[in-house]
């Protein structure tokens, strides 16, 4: 059989403080080799046996890939927690609301406790920590703050000089197109008209704008920075139904989170909620939705 790629990729061991440059050796999509990186002064090219035994831990068989949530209260030993698996979205829902009760009581309340074998994840903890608590992504998500308002707010908070026009790149470039999404929106949009509802803010919204085209696809774009509210609250429901001129129940909303579709039905909407193109096509039908 022949060889369809062979390449080695940069990156680094997490398996202990050291955190050394490392290079994988990967053929057809497969990790079969790992070796030090002797173009970084982290290591030199050299590499402890743990390091190169890390291609161990990514094929274990055993490996947890997935959240887990324990569904036993009880502990000890030889107790079973009872670990159910379960998504993404679950376990991100279920951290975030967690720590939104915590801000709301009392941001002191968050203790970190970070593993001291990886210190790549020491800045931005640090980040994270030092952001937690404060409002300035929520207002720079309902526009209280502008792009560059909210530069020199987290580079002074960082203690970093990034000109704006690299800030801006380095921020607003974290959104890909899904094509069999794109394909089924520039479809519906051959028959109905199409709104866009987004939690975003000034510099997120502009890069869209200049690089994702299938946003031309939606006749209006309500977003979050312009109305000064954010889902699930109903202001912008509200706001995008005004824009729209239909009543709720002619409308169905789309998202891939649980509140936010829970607060457009709470507004009178239809709701699907997205896990895939398949998955959000026939849920569409079901609710009598025709896709060209």
């Amino acid at each position: 059989m022949s060889v369809a790629t062979d390449r080695w990729i940069p990156s680094t061991c997490s398996l202990c403080y050291g955190s050394c440059s490392i290079l994988g050796h990967v053929v057809n999509g497969v990790l079969v080799k790992i070796e030090g990186n002797p173009a970084s002064a982290i290591g030199r090219g050299r590499l402890c046996g743990k390091g190169v035994s890390g291609i161990m831990t990514l094929y274990d068989p055993h490996r947890v890939n997935a959240p887990l949530r324990r569904t036993n209260p009880e502990k000890g030993l030889g107790v079973d927690p009872g670990w159910r698996e379960i998504s993404w979205e679950e376990a991100l829902d279920e951290i975030a609301g967690r720590l939104r009760k915590i801000r709301a009581e009392d941001p002191r309340k968050l203790f970190i406790q970070r593993t001291t074998t990886n210190t790549s994840v020491r800045a931005p903890m640090a980040v994270f920590a030092a952001a937690f608590g404060d409002r300035l992504q929520a207002d720079f998500e309902t526009g209280k703050l502008s792009g560059r308002e909210y530069h020199r707010a987290v580079t002074a908070r960082l203690q970093a000089e990034v000109p704006y026009a690299e800030f801006y790149r380095m921020y607003g470039d974290i959104f890909t197109e899904i094509l069999a999404t794109g394909d089924l929106l520039r479809r519906l949009h051959t028959r109905y008209p199409l709104y866009l509802l987004s939690d975003t803010n000034e510099i997120h919204f502009g890069y869209v704008r200049e690089t994702v085209k299938v946003l031309s696809v939606f006749d209006q774009c309500i977003v979050s920075y312009e109305v000064g509210a954010m889902k699930p609250d109903p202001r912008i429901y509200q706001e995008a139904l005004r824009r729209s001129g239909l009543p709720a129940e002619a409308c169905v909303f789309v998202d891939d989170r649980p509140a936010n579709v829970e607060g457009a039905a709470r507004v009178g909407l239809h709701t699907v909620q997205f896990e895939s193109a398949e998955q959000f096509a026939a849920d569409l039908t079901r609710l009598g939705v025709v896709i060209p």
